[in-house]
């Protein structure tokens, strides 16, 4: 899963987005509004981590997080790369 938070200290929406085989979608309507954001991205290791393909149903395994800073912009289709390293 990844989570757009507002940042230490500030009021805003936070936004949750399933990873599927590598990838996230959140539209305008869901989406993170734009400016600064702590991005948290979380995966169980049972669940496929290798891939960071989420499934809610199974349970149990190690979990595995990374935290981010990121500033969403204001205009135009966002395209963001996150790189996992091991922890």
């Amino acid at each position: 899963m990844i989570s757009f938070l507002p940042p230490q200290g500030k009021l805003g929406p936070s936004v949750n987005a399933d990873i599927i085989d590598g990838h996230y979608h959140v539209t305008t309507e869901t989406g993170p509004v734009a400016g600064p954001h702590r991005i948290t991205v979380k995966v169980e290791s049972t669940a496929g981590a290798d891939k960071l393909t989420v499934d809610p149903a199974k349970k149990g395994g190690d979990l595995r997080q990374w935290q981010f800073q990121y500033e969403v912009p204001s205009e135009g289709p966002v395209t963001h790369n996150l790189t996992l390293n091991d922890v």
